[in-house]
């Protein structure tokens, strides 16, 4: 359950926490697009649906249906350069604590989340170097 635990470390350009409506569908239309895109969730269910069945998207922009590997940030290996930070802003915090080892030291992260972010100005991990409001 929770994806699939690697045996061997895989790097990746974009990590994607919190694939829901945000996060899933930034990540399906950058993997749609040819990136190399992780989603990351918390809930096995959910990880491993995505694994199963791939992450639809239905909207008035596109409809599809795309296959990104999902994974539990415990059984997610390697690092990634980028991470785009989707979650509900009550789990800012534990993302950011549980990511932190997969993100490259020239790494980034990206907030998607709904409603401001400044709970992360404060984590020991984040370097800010702008915030959009």
């Amino acid at each position: 359950m929770g994806g699939r635990v690697l045996a061997d470390a895989i790097n990746y350009a974009v990590a994607c926490v919190g694939p829901g409506a945000i996060g899933g569908t930034l990540g399906a239309h950058l993997a749609r697009a040819g990136h190399d895109v992780t989603l990351v969730d918390t809930v096995d269910a959910h990880v491993d649906a995505i694994n199963r069945d791939g992450i639809r998207i239905t909207g008035p922009v596109a409809e599809f249906t795309q296959r990104v590997p999902a994974f539990t940030a415990s059984t997610l290996a390697g690092v990634g350069d980028t991470v785009i930070l989707a979650t509900k802003a009550h789990h800012t915090s534990a993302a950011v604590r549980a990511l932190h080892p997969h993100l490259s030291d020239a790494g980034c992260v990206v907030s998607a989340q709904n409603g401001r972010s400044l709970c992360l100005l404060g984590s020991p991990f984040i370097r800010p170097i702008g915030l959009v409001q």
